[in-house]
Protein backbone atom coordinates (compact mmCIF):
# COMPACT_ATOMS: atom_id res chain seq x y z
CA UNK A 1 0.00 0.00 0.00
CA UNK A 2 1.35 3.42 -0.97
CA UNK A 3 0.93 6.44 1.27
CA UNK A 4 0.74 9.55 -0.94
CA UNK A 5 1.38 13.10 0.26
CA UNK A 6 1.01 15.05 -2.96
CA UNK A 7 -0.35 18.20 -1.29
CA UNK A 8 2.72 18.57 0.93
CA UNK A 9 4.98 17.93 -2.06
CA UNK A 10 3.17 20.63 -4.02
CA UNK A 11 3.50 23.10 -1.13
CA UNK A 12 7.22 22.39 -0.74
CA UNK A 13 7.95 22.97 -4.42
CA UNK A 14 5.86 26.17 -4.37
CA UNK A 15 8.01 27.42 -1.49
CA UNK A 16 11.13 26.58 -3.51
CA UNK A 17 9.80 28.84 -6.28
CA UNK A 18 8.89 31.65 -3.87
CA UNK A 19 12.25 31.59 -2.08
CA UNK A 20 14.22 31.01 -5.30
CA UNK A 21 16.97 29.23 -3.37
CA UNK A 22 19.91 28.15 -5.56
CA UNK A 23 18.19 29.18 -8.79
CA UNK A 24 20.25 29.05 -11.96
CA UNK A 25 17.82 30.52 -14.52
CA UNK A 26 16.12 33.89 -14.80
CA UNK A 27 13.15 34.01 -17.15
CA UNK A 28 12.14 37.48 -18.37
CA UNK A 29 8.56 37.81 -19.57
CA UNK A 30 6.75 40.75 -21.13
CA UNK A 31 8.31 43.91 -22.46
CA UNK A 32 9.41 47.14 -20.82
CA UNK A 33 8.14 48.85 -18.80
CA UNK A 34 6.06 45.93 -17.50
CA UNK A 35 8.71 43.23 -17.90
CA UNK A 36 9.01 40.86 -14.94
CA UNK A 37 11.64 38.30 -13.95
CA UNK A 38 11.19 34.82 -12.46
CA UNK A 39 14.02 32.91 -10.75
CA UNK A 40 13.73 29.18 -11.45
CA UNK A 41 15.70 25.93 -11.38
CA UNK A 42 16.89 23.94 -14.37
CA UNK A 43 16.37 20.63 -12.52
CA UNK A 44 12.68 21.38 -12.08
CA UNK A 45 12.30 22.44 -15.72
CA UNK A 46 14.08 19.31 -16.89
CA UNK A 47 11.31 17.10 -15.58
CA UNK A 48 8.33 19.46 -15.49
CA UNK A 49 8.80 21.54 -18.64
CA UNK A 50 11.14 20.07 -21.27
CA UNK A 51 10.17 22.90 -23.63
CA UNK A 52 11.73 25.58 -21.36
CA UNK A 53 14.57 23.23 -20.40
CA UNK A 54 15.57 23.04 -24.08
CA UNK A 55 15.65 26.83 -24.18
CA UNK A 56 17.79 26.82 -21.03
CA UNK A 57 20.37 24.55 -22.69
CA UNK A 58 20.55 26.88 -25.69
CA UNK A 59 20.83 30.05 -23.60
CA UNK A 60 24.10 31.80 -22.75
CA UNK A 61 25.58 32.43 -19.29
CA UNK A 62 24.70 35.98 -18.34
CA UNK A 63 26.89 36.61 -15.25
CA UNK A 64 29.65 35.20 -13.04
CA UNK A 65 27.15 33.25 -10.94
CA UNK A 66 26.45 30.99 -13.91
CA UNK A 67 22.88 32.32 -14.17
CA UNK A 68 21.33 31.83 -17.60
CA UNK A 69 18.63 34.02 -19.14
CA UNK A 70 15.52 33.06 -21.07
CA UNK A 71 13.46 35.82 -22.73
CA UNK A 72 9.73 35.47 -23.41
CA UNK A 73 8.57 38.95 -24.46
CA UNK A 74 5.22 37.77 -25.92
CA UNK A 75 3.99 36.22 -22.64
CA UNK A 76 2.47 38.48 -20.00
CA UNK A 77 3.73 38.34 -16.43
CA UNK A 78 0.20 37.62 -15.23
CA UNK A 79 -0.10 34.52 -17.42
CA UNK A 80 3.40 33.26 -16.74
CA UNK A 81 2.85 33.58 -13.00
CA UNK A 82 0.05 31.01 -13.32
CA UNK A 83 2.14 28.76 -15.58
CA UNK A 84 5.22 28.72 -13.34
CA UNK A 85 3.07 27.84 -10.33
CA UNK A 86 1.67 24.95 -12.34
CA UNK A 87 5.23 23.82 -13.17
CA UNK A 88 6.31 23.86 -9.53
CA UNK A 89 3.13 23.15 -7.60
CA UNK A 90 0.97 21.28 -10.16
CA UNK A 91 -1.99 23.52 -9.41
CA UNK A 92 -3.80 26.30 -11.26
CA UNK A 93 -6.11 28.74 -9.51
CA UNK A 94 -8.71 30.03 -11.99
CA UNK A 95 -10.86 31.91 -9.51
CA UNK A 96 -11.57 35.47 -10.67
CA UNK A 97 -9.60 34.89 -13.89
CA UNK A 98 -11.31 36.36 -16.95
CA UNK A 99 -12.27 34.13 -19.87
CA UNK A 100 -9.82 35.78 -22.27
CA UNK A 101 -6.95 35.27 -19.81
CA UNK A 102 -7.83 31.59 -19.40
CA UNK A 103 -7.74 31.26 -23.18
CA UNK A 104 -4.30 32.92 -23.22
CA UNK A 105 -3.17 30.40 -20.59
CA UNK A 106 -4.41 27.62 -22.82
CA UNK A 107 -2.35 28.89 -25.75
CA UNK A 108 0.78 29.14 -23.58
CA UNK A 109 0.16 25.67 -22.14
CA UNK A 110 -0.05 24.35 -25.68
CA UNK A 111 3.18 26.11 -26.66
CA UNK A 112 4.91 24.63 -23.58
CA UNK A 113 3.51 21.16 -24.46
CA UNK A 114 1.53 20.71 -21.23
CA UNK A 115 -0.93 18.19 -22.65
CA UNK A 116 -2.72 17.55 -19.35
CA UNK A 117 -3.21 21.25 -18.67
CA UNK A 118 -4.33 21.87 -22.26
CA UNK A 119 -7.01 19.19 -21.90
CA UNK A 120 -8.23 20.46 -18.53
CA UNK A 121 -8.36 24.13 -19.56
CA UNK A 122 -10.47 23.28 -22.60
CA UNK A 123 -13.00 21.40 -20.46
CA UNK A 124 -13.03 24.23 -17.90
CA UNK A 125 -13.79 26.86 -20.56
CA UNK A 126 -16.50 24.72 -22.17
CA UNK A 127 -18.22 24.02 -18.85
CA UNK A 128 -17.87 27.47 -17.27
CA UNK A 129 -17.41 30.07 -20.02
CA UNK A 130 -19.70 28.95 -22.83
CA UNK A 131 -21.02 32.43 -23.60
CA UNK A 132 -17.52 33.82 -24.08
CA UNK A 133 -16.59 30.93 -26.36
CA UNK A 134 -19.65 31.61 -28.52
CA UNK A 135 -18.98 35.33 -28.61
CA UNK A 136 -15.44 34.63 -29.85
CA UNK A 137 -16.49 31.65 -31.89
CA UNK A 138 -14.45 32.10 -35.06
CA UNK A 139 -11.29 32.90 -33.11
CA UNK A 140 -11.73 29.74 -31.04
CA UNK A 141 -12.55 27.58 -34.03
CA UNK A 142 -9.64 28.90 -36.05
CA UNK A 143 -7.24 28.24 -33.17
CA UNK A 144 -8.46 24.75 -32.38
CA UNK A 145 -8.30 23.69 -36.01
CA UNK A 146 -4.59 24.54 -36.12
CA UNK A 147 -3.51 21.95 -33.57
CA UNK A 148 -4.41 18.35 -32.81
CA UNK A 149 -4.29 19.06 -29.05
CA UNK A 150 -7.57 21.02 -29.02
CA UNK A 151 -9.85 18.04 -29.60
CA UNK A 152 -12.42 19.10 -26.99
CA UNK A 153 -12.65 22.59 -28.49
CA UNK A 154 -12.95 21.22 -32.01
CA UNK A 155 -15.74 18.86 -30.97
CA UNK A 156 -17.49 21.70 -29.09
CA UNK A 157 -17.26 24.01 -32.12
CA UNK A 158 -18.30 21.39 -34.65
CA UNK A 159 -21.35 20.45 -32.58
CA UNK A 160 -22.44 24.10 -32.77
CA UNK A 161 -21.57 24.48 -36.45
CA UNK A 162 -23.55 21.46 -37.64
CA UNK A 163 -26.69 22.96 -36.08
CA UNK A 164 -25.92 26.55 -37.08
CA UNK A 165 -23.73 26.27 -40.21
CA UNK A 166 -24.10 29.94 -41.12
CA UNK A 167 -21.80 30.75 -38.19
CA UNK A 168 -18.90 29.59 -40.34
CA UNK A 169 -20.12 29.46 -43.92
CA UNK A 170 -21.55 33.01 -43.88
CA UNK A 171 -18.64 34.41 -41.88
CA UNK A 172 -16.43 37.05 -43.50
CA UNK A 173 -13.48 34.88 -42.47
CA UNK A 174 -14.78 31.67 -44.06
CA UNK A 175 -12.26 31.71 -46.92
CA UNK A 176 -9.38 31.83 -44.42
CA UNK A 177 -10.51 28.60 -42.76
CA UNK A 178 -7.75 25.95 -42.59
CA UNK A 179 -8.35 22.93 -44.79
CA UNK A 180 -8.47 20.52 -41.84
CA UNK A 181 -11.20 22.60 -40.21
CA UNK A 182 -13.33 22.65 -43.34
CA UNK A 183 -12.96 18.89 -43.76
CA UNK A 184 -13.92 18.29 -40.12
CA UNK A 185 -17.22 20.09 -40.79
CA UNK A 186 -18.26 18.74 -44.17
CA UNK A 187 -17.54 15.14 -43.22
CA UNK A 188 -20.21 15.29 -40.51
CA UNK A 189 -23.40 13.35 -41.27
CA UNK A 190 -25.39 15.76 -39.09
CA UNK A 191 -24.35 18.96 -40.87
CA UNK A 192 -27.64 20.86 -41.14
CA UNK A 193 -27.14 22.15 -44.69
CA UNK A 194 -28.47 21.19 -48.11
CA UNK A 195 -25.89 19.29 -50.12
CA UNK A 196 -25.93 21.77 -52.99
CA UNK A 197 -25.05 24.50 -50.47
CA UNK A 198 -22.18 22.43 -49.09
CA UNK A 199 -20.87 22.13 -52.66
CA UNK A 200 -21.21 25.90 -53.24
CA UNK A 201 -19.21 26.72 -50.13
CA UNK A 202 -16.49 24.15 -50.87
CA UNK A 203 -16.06 25.52 -54.41
CA UNK A 204 -16.02 29.09 -53.04
CA UNK A 205 -13.34 28.18 -50.49
CA UNK A 206 -11.23 26.33 -53.08
CA UNK A 207 -11.28 29.23 -55.53
CA UNK A 208 -10.42 31.69 -52.74
CA UNK A 209 -7.21 29.75 -52.03
CA UNK A 210 -6.04 30.36 -55.63
CA UNK A 211 -6.08 34.04 -56.58
CA UNK A 212 -4.69 33.22 -60.03
CA UNK A 213 -7.90 31.51 -61.17
CA UNK A 214 -9.95 33.53 -63.71
CA UNK A 215 -13.06 35.19 -62.29
CA UNK A 216 -15.24 33.91 -65.13
CA UNK A 217 -15.61 30.13 -65.30
CA UNK A 218 -15.96 30.33 -69.09
CA UNK A 219 -12.33 31.50 -69.22
CA UNK A 220 -10.97 28.49 -67.35
CA UNK A 221 -8.64 26.09 -69.13
CA UNK A 222 -7.62 22.57 -68.15
CA UNK A 223 -4.83 23.64 -65.78
CA UNK A 224 -7.26 25.88 -63.84
CA UNK A 225 -9.54 22.94 -63.10
CA UNK A 226 -6.49 20.89 -62.12
CA UNK A 227 -5.43 23.59 -59.64
CA UNK A 228 -8.87 23.56 -58.02
CA UNK A 229 -8.93 19.75 -58.00
CA UNK A 230 -5.59 19.63 -56.18
CA UNK A 231 -6.76 22.21 -53.65
CA UNK A 232 -9.97 20.32 -52.86
CA UNK A 233 -8.62 16.78 -52.86
CA UNK A 234 -9.35 16.36 -49.12
CA UNK A 235 -12.83 17.91 -49.39
CA UNK A 236 -14.35 16.32 -52.49
CA UNK A 237 -14.73 12.78 -51.03
CA UNK A 238 -17.11 14.13 -48.37
CA UNK A 239 -19.72 15.61 -50.72
CA UNK A 240 -22.97 13.61 -51.00
CA UNK A 241 -23.18 13.75 -54.81
CA UNK A 242 -26.09 11.33 -54.99
CA UNK A 243 -28.29 13.55 -52.80
CA UNK A 244 -28.46 16.47 -55.25
CA UNK A 245 -31.56 17.33 -57.25
CA UNK A 246 -31.44 16.78 -61.00
CA UNK A 247 -31.37 20.54 -61.52
CA UNK A 248 -28.41 21.04 -59.21
CA UNK A 249 -26.42 18.31 -60.92
CA UNK A 250 -26.79 20.26 -64.18
CA UNK A 251 -26.31 23.73 -62.65
CA UNK A 252 -23.61 23.09 -60.07
CA UNK A 253 -21.75 19.80 -60.55
CA UNK A 254 -21.55 19.51 -64.33
CA UNK A 255 -19.73 22.85 -64.89
CA UNK A 256 -16.95 21.59 -62.57
CA UNK A 257 -16.91 18.00 -63.84
CA UNK A 258 -13.18 18.25 -64.61
CA UNK A 259 -12.32 18.37 -60.90
CA UNK A 260 -13.88 14.91 -60.46
CA UNK A 261 -12.54 11.59 -61.68
CA UNK A 262 -14.04 10.64 -65.06
CA UNK A 263 -15.48 7.32 -63.91
CA UNK A 264 -17.00 8.93 -60.85
CA UNK A 265 -18.63 11.69 -62.92
CA UNK A 266 -19.98 9.00 -65.24
CA UNK A 267 -21.53 7.21 -62.27
CA UNK A 268 -23.19 10.44 -61.14
CA UNK A 269 -24.76 10.93 -64.58
CA UNK A 270 -25.85 7.29 -64.71
CA UNK A 271 -27.49 7.59 -61.29
CA UNK A 272 -29.63 10.54 -62.35
CA UNK A 273 -30.23 9.74 -66.02
CA UNK A 274 -30.41 5.92 -66.00
CA UNK A 275 -31.20 4.96 -62.40
CA UNK A 276 -31.61 1.29 -63.27
CA UNK A 277 -27.97 0.97 -64.37
CA UNK A 278 -25.42 -0.32 -61.88
CA UNK A 279 -22.71 2.02 -60.65
CA UNK A 280 -19.42 1.16 -58.96
CA UNK A 281 -18.96 4.32 -56.88
CA UNK A 282 -19.80 4.37 -53.18
CA UNK A 283 -22.94 6.32 -52.28
CA UNK A 284 -22.55 8.24 -49.02
CA UNK A 285 -25.67 8.35 -46.82
CA UNK A 286 -27.75 11.56 -46.85
CA UNK A 287 -27.02 14.02 -44.10
CA UNK A 288 -29.24 13.82 -41.04
CA UNK A 289 -30.69 17.31 -41.52
CA UNK A 290 -33.01 18.55 -38.80
CA UNK A 291 -35.55 21.06 -40.12
CA UNK A 292 -37.26 22.68 -37.17
CA UNK A 293 -39.38 24.94 -39.35
CA UNK A 294 -40.51 22.33 -41.85
CA UNK A 295 -44.26 22.22 -42.45
CA UNK A 296 -46.04 18.85 -42.57
CA UNK A 297 -46.02 18.99 -46.35
CA UNK A 298 -42.22 19.03 -46.22
CA UNK A 299 -42.23 15.94 -44.02
CA UNK A 300 -44.42 14.26 -46.65
CA UNK A 301 -42.06 15.35 -49.45
CA UNK A 302 -39.05 13.85 -47.71
CA UNK A 303 -40.85 10.61 -46.88
CA UNK A 304 -41.96 10.17 -50.51
CA UNK A 305 -38.47 11.07 -51.75
CA UNK A 306 -36.89 8.50 -49.43
CA UNK A 307 -39.40 5.81 -50.38
CA UNK A 308 -38.82 6.27 -54.10
CA UNK A 309 -35.04 6.27 -53.59
CA UNK A 310 -35.27 2.79 -52.08
CA UNK A 311 -36.82 1.47 -55.31
CA UNK A 312 -34.73 2.25 -58.38
CA UNK A 313 -37.20 0.40 -60.62
CA UNK A 314 -39.95 3.01 -60.14
CA UNK A 315 -40.53 5.24 -63.21
CA UNK A 316 -39.13 8.75 -62.95
CA UNK A 317 -42.39 10.29 -64.17
CA UNK A 318 -45.35 9.79 -61.85
CA UNK A 319 -47.70 9.80 -64.86
CA UNK A 320 -46.09 6.53 -65.96
CA UNK A 321 -46.80 4.73 -62.69
CA UNK A 322 -49.17 1.77 -62.69
CA UNK A 323 -50.93 0.10 -59.78
CA UNK A 324 -48.02 -2.17 -58.87
CA UNK A 325 -45.67 0.87 -58.62
CA UNK A 326 -47.91 2.50 -56.03
CA UNK A 327 -48.10 -0.83 -54.18
CA UNK A 328 -44.30 -1.05 -54.11
CA UNK A 329 -44.07 2.44 -52.59
CA UNK A 330 -46.88 1.66 -50.15
CA UNK A 331 -45.07 -1.46 -48.93
CA UNK A 332 -41.82 0.48 -48.54
CA UNK A 333 -43.46 3.26 -46.48
CA UNK A 334 -45.76 1.14 -44.33
CA UNK A 335 -43.87 2.09 -41.14
CA UNK A 336 -43.73 5.80 -42.06
CA UNK A 337 -47.23 6.63 -43.32
CA UNK A 338 -49.01 6.34 -39.92
CA UNK A 339 -46.86 9.17 -38.52
CA UNK A 340 -47.77 11.87 -41.06
CA UNK A 341 -50.09 14.62 -39.77
CA UNK A 342 -52.47 14.50 -42.77
CA UNK A 343 -54.98 16.81 -41.13
CA UNK A 344 -52.40 19.60 -40.71
CA UNK A 345 -51.88 20.17 -44.47
CA UNK A 346 -53.19 23.20 -46.31
CA UNK A 347 -56.00 22.65 -48.84
CA UNK A 348 -53.54 23.36 -51.65
CA UNK A 349 -51.04 20.77 -50.43
CA UNK A 350 -53.73 18.10 -50.15
CA UNK A 351 -54.43 18.59 -53.87
CA UNK A 352 -50.78 19.02 -54.94
CA UNK A 353 -49.03 16.46 -52.75
CA UNK A 354 -51.36 13.90 -51.14
CA UNK A 355 -53.94 13.32 -53.88
CA UNK A 356 -51.41 12.23 -56.58
CA UNK A 357 -50.27 9.46 -54.19
CA UNK A 358 -53.72 8.52 -52.89
CA UNK A 359 -53.19 4.89 -53.93
CA UNK A 360 -50.55 4.38 -51.21
CA UNK A 361 -53.17 5.21 -48.55
CA UNK A 362 -56.12 3.07 -47.45
CA UNK A 363 -59.31 4.04 -49.32
CA UNK A 364 -61.36 4.83 -46.21
CA UNK A 365 -58.54 6.92 -44.78
CA UNK A 366 -58.18 8.93 -48.00
CA UNK A 367 -61.94 9.46 -47.97
CA UNK A 368 -61.72 10.83 -44.42
CA UNK A 369 -58.98 13.25 -45.50
CA UNK A 370 -61.16 14.57 -48.33
CA UNK A 371 -64.17 14.85 -46.01
CA UNK A 372 -62.13 16.79 -43.47
CA UNK A 373 -61.11 19.43 -46.01
CA UNK A 374 -64.20 19.52 -48.24
CA UNK A 375 -67.01 18.94 -45.72
CA UNK A 376 -65.52 19.77 -42.31
CA UNK A 377 -68.88 19.27 -40.53
CA UNK A 378 -69.05 15.60 -41.47
CA UNK A 379 -67.88 13.01 -38.95
CA UNK A 380 -64.77 10.98 -39.72
CA UNK A 381 -63.60 7.73 -38.15
CA UNK A 382 -59.84 8.12 -38.64
CA UNK A 383 -57.61 9.24 -35.78
CA UNK A 384 -56.29 12.80 -36.05
CA UNK A 385 -52.72 13.07 -34.78
CA UNK A 386 -51.91 16.27 -32.85
CA UNK A 387 -49.95 18.94 -34.73
CA UNK A 388 -46.19 18.91 -34.28
CA UNK A 389 -44.93 21.15 -31.55
CA UNK A 390 -42.87 23.33 -33.92
CA UNK A 391 -41.58 26.70 -32.85
CA UNK A 392 -42.14 29.28 -35.58
CA UNK A 393 -41.97 32.98 -34.83
CA UNK A 394 -44.02 35.46 -36.85
CA UNK A 395 -41.64 38.36 -37.21
CA UNK A 396 -40.26 40.76 -39.79
CA UNK A 397 -37.31 41.62 -37.51
CA UNK A 398 -35.90 38.43 -35.96
CA UNK A 399 -35.54 34.78 -36.96
CA UNK A 400 -36.33 31.59 -35.06
CA UNK A 401 -32.66 31.37 -34.14
CA UNK A 402 -32.66 34.91 -32.73
CA UNK A 403 -35.74 34.10 -30.65
CA UNK A 404 -34.11 30.94 -29.31
CA UNK A 405 -31.01 32.91 -28.31
CA UNK A 406 -33.18 35.49 -26.50
CA UNK A 407 -35.02 32.67 -24.72
CA UNK A 408 -31.72 31.33 -23.38
CA UNK A 409 -30.92 34.79 -21.98
CA UNK A 410 -34.32 34.99 -20.32
CA UNK A 411 -33.63 31.68 -18.58
CA UNK A 412 -30.02 32.74 -17.86
CA UNK A 413 -28.57 29.75 -19.67
CA UNK A 414 -24.85 29.68 -20.41
CA UNK A 415 -25.45 27.79 -23.66
CA UNK A 416 -28.18 28.73 -26.14
CA UNK A 417 -31.11 26.40 -26.55
CA UNK A 418 -30.64 24.04 -29.49
CA UNK A 419 -33.68 24.53 -31.75
CA UNK A 420 -36.23 23.80 -29.00
CA UNK A 421 -37.52 27.15 -27.79
CA UNK A 422 -39.38 26.86 -24.46
CA UNK A 423 -41.43 30.02 -25.15
CA UNK A 424 -44.09 31.13 -27.59
CA UNK A 425 -43.44 34.63 -28.92
CA UNK A 426 -46.88 36.19 -29.33
CA UNK A 427 -46.80 39.33 -31.48
CA UNK A 428 -48.82 42.18 -29.96
CA UNK A 429 -47.38 45.17 -31.85
CA UNK A 430 -45.58 45.72 -35.14
CA UNK A 431 -44.69 49.29 -36.01
CA UNK A 432 -45.16 48.92 -39.77
CA UNK A 433 -48.59 47.37 -39.18
CA UNK A 434 -49.95 49.15 -36.10
CA UNK A 435 -48.03 52.43 -36.05
CA UNK A 436 -44.95 53.83 -34.32
CA UNK A 437 -46.60 56.36 -32.03
CA UNK A 438 -46.48 56.27 -28.24
CA UNK A 439 -50.27 55.98 -28.00
CA UNK A 440 -50.21 52.77 -30.06
CA UNK A 441 -47.64 51.30 -27.69
CA UNK A 442 -49.58 52.16 -24.55
CA UNK A 443 -52.90 50.98 -26.01
CA UNK A 444 -51.54 47.57 -27.01
CA UNK A 445 -48.86 46.89 -24.40
CA UNK A 446 -50.00 48.55 -21.18
CA UNK A 447 -49.78 46.25 -18.12
CA UNK A 448 -48.66 43.23 -20.12
CA UNK A 449 -45.80 41.26 -18.56
CA UNK A 450 -42.91 39.21 -19.98
CA UNK A 451 -42.32 41.57 -22.90
CA UNK A 452 -39.61 41.28 -25.58
CA UNK A 453 -38.97 44.35 -27.75
CA UNK A 454 -36.94 44.07 -30.98
CA UNK A 455 -36.09 46.67 -33.64
CA UNK A 456 -34.21 46.59 -36.96
CA UNK A 457 -31.80 49.51 -37.31
CA UNK A 458 -32.28 51.33 -40.60
CA UNK A 459 -29.53 50.88 -43.18
CA UNK A 460 -27.66 48.11 -41.30
CA UNK A 461 -28.13 44.44 -40.39
CA UNK A 462 -28.19 45.36 -36.69
CA UNK A 463 -31.04 44.31 -34.39
CA UNK A 464 -31.52 45.92 -30.97
CA UNK A 465 -33.97 45.11 -28.22
CA UNK A 466 -34.71 44.34 -24.62
CA UNK A 467 -36.64 42.09 -22.23
CA UNK A 468 -38.96 43.44 -19.54
CA UNK A 469 -40.45 40.73 -17.27
CA UNK A 470 -42.73 43.10 -15.32
CA UNK A 471 -44.00 45.21 -18.23
CA UNK A 472 -44.88 48.89 -18.43
CA UNK A 473 -47.80 50.15 -16.33
CA UNK A 474 -49.73 53.38 -17.00
CA UNK A 475 -50.77 53.50 -13.33
CA UNK A 476 -47.19 54.45 -12.45
CA UNK A 477 -46.34 57.12 -15.01
CA UNK A 478 -43.05 59.02 -14.68
CA UNK A 479 -41.73 56.38 -12.29
CA UNK A 480 -39.14 53.64 -12.38
CA UNK A 481 -40.19 50.03 -11.85
CA UNK A 482 -37.82 47.63 -10.13
CA UNK A 483 -36.67 44.33 -11.61
CA UNK A 484 -33.54 42.18 -11.39
CA UNK A 485 -34.24 40.22 -14.58
CA UNK A 486 -34.51 42.72 -17.43
CA UNK A 487 -31.81 43.07 -20.08
CA UNK A 488 -31.07 44.89 -23.32
CA UNK A 489 -29.14 43.54 -26.29
CA UNK A 490 -27.97 43.88 -29.86
CA UNK A 491 -27.77 41.14 -32.51
CA UNK A 492 -26.73 40.87 -36.12
CA UNK A 493 -29.06 39.67 -38.85
CA UNK A 494 -26.72 36.95 -40.20
CA UNK A 495 -23.99 36.42 -37.63
CA UNK A 496 -26.16 35.76 -34.61
CA UNK A 497 -23.27 35.04 -32.25
CA UNK A 498 -21.95 38.58 -32.71
CA UNK A 499 -24.23 39.79 -29.95
CA UNK A 500 -24.01 42.14 -26.98
CA UNK A 501 -26.03 41.21 -23.90
CA UNK A 502 -26.35 43.81 -21.16
CA UNK A 503 -28.17 42.77 -17.99
CA UNK A 504 -29.65 45.20 -15.49
CA UNK A 505 -27.20 46.17 -12.75
CA UNK A 506 -29.39 48.70 -10.89
CA UNK A 507 -32.73 47.00 -10.34
CA UNK A 508 -34.39 50.30 -9.42
CA UNK A 509 -33.44 52.00 -12.73
CA UNK A 510 -33.95 49.30 -15.36
CA UNK A 511 -37.54 50.11 -16.45
CA UNK A 512 -39.21 53.52 -16.74
CA UNK A 513 -42.82 54.50 -17.43
CA UNK A 514 -42.83 57.66 -19.55
CA UNK A 515 -46.07 58.83 -21.23
CA UNK A 516 -44.04 60.67 -23.88
CA UNK A 517 -42.19 57.55 -25.11
CA UNK A 518 -42.72 53.96 -26.14
CA UNK A 519 -40.80 51.06 -24.53
CA UNK A 520 -38.26 52.52 -22.13
CA UNK A 521 -35.32 50.74 -20.48
CA UNK A 522 -34.26 53.76 -18.45
CA UNK A 523 -31.63 56.10 -19.80
CA UNK A 524 -29.78 53.20 -21.44
CA UNK A 525 -32.23 52.33 -24.23
CA UNK A 526 -35.65 53.73 -25.12
CA UNK A 527 -37.92 54.50 -28.06
CA UNK A 528 -38.83 57.99 -29.14
CA UNK A 529 -41.83 58.72 -31.34
CA UNK A 530 -40.29 59.49 -34.74
CA UNK A 531 -39.41 55.87 -35.73
CA UNK A 532 -36.21 56.00 -33.74
CA UNK A 533 -34.60 54.69 -30.58
CA UNK A 534 -31.99 56.28 -28.34
CA UNK A 535 -29.02 54.92 -26.35
CA UNK A 536 -27.86 57.69 -24.07
CA UNK A 537 -25.51 56.40 -21.37
CA UNK A 538 -24.66 53.50 -19.11
CA UNK A 539 -26.82 53.85 -16.03
CA UNK A 540 -29.13 50.97 -15.14
CA UNK A 541 -27.42 48.29 -17.26
CA UNK A 542 -23.97 46.69 -17.48
CA UNK A 543 -22.79 48.12 -20.80
CA UNK A 544 -23.70 49.87 -24.03
CA UNK A 545 -25.36 47.72 -26.70
CA UNK A 546 -24.11 49.94 -29.54
CA UNK A 547 -20.68 51.40 -30.27
CA UNK A 548 -22.12 54.92 -30.33
CA UNK A 549 -24.70 56.70 -28.19
CA UNK A 550 -27.48 58.92 -29.43
CA UNK A 551 -30.58 58.66 -31.57
CA UNK A 552 -30.79 56.22 -34.50
CA UNK A 553 -33.54 55.44 -37.01
CA UNK A 554 -35.23 52.06 -37.23
CA UNK A 555 -36.80 50.21 -40.16
CA UNK A 556 -39.39 48.41 -38.02
CA UNK A 557 -39.97 47.29 -34.47
CA UNK A 558 -42.04 44.61 -32.75
CA UNK A 559 -43.27 43.82 -29.27
CA UNK A 560 -43.87 40.21 -28.18
CA UNK A 561 -45.42 38.77 -25.07
CA UNK A 562 -43.78 35.45 -24.26
CA UNK A 563 -45.46 32.48 -22.60
CA UNK A 564 -44.18 29.05 -21.65
CA UNK A 565 -44.89 26.46 -24.32
CA UNK A 566 -46.70 23.28 -23.36
CA UNK A 567 -45.36 19.75 -23.84
CA UNK A 568 -41.71 20.85 -24.09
Amino acid sequence: MALNFYENLSNDFTKLLENSDEHNIIIEVGESPVMQTFKVHSTVLCYRCPYLYDEFKKSTINNEDNIRMIHKPLISAKSFNVIIKYIYGASVDLRNVESSNIFDLLMIANEFQFEELVARLQIFLIENHTSWLKLNFFKIFHSCSQTKNFKSFLNFCNNIIVKNPNLIFESNDFNTLPEAALVSIIQRDDLNLEESKVWDYVIQWGIAQNKILPLNLDDWIEKDFQILKNTLQQCLPHIRYFQFSHEHIVEKIYPYQQILEKNFMLDILKYYISPNENISSAILPPRNIFQITSSESKVWDYVIQWGIAQNKILPLNLDDWIEKDFQILKNTLQQCLPHIRYFQFSHEHIVEKIYPYQQILEKNFMLDILKYYISPNENISSAILPPRNIFQITSSVISNEHATEIASWIDKKEAAYDFINPYDFNLILRGSRDGFGKDVFWNLCDRKTNIVVVARVKGTDEIVGGYNPIGWNSNFMNRHLETNDSFIFSLELKRIKNHILSRVKKASEGIYNDPDYGPNFGSDFYMVEDKSFNTRKIQGYEKLIRKTTGKFLIKDYEVFQITKRKNI
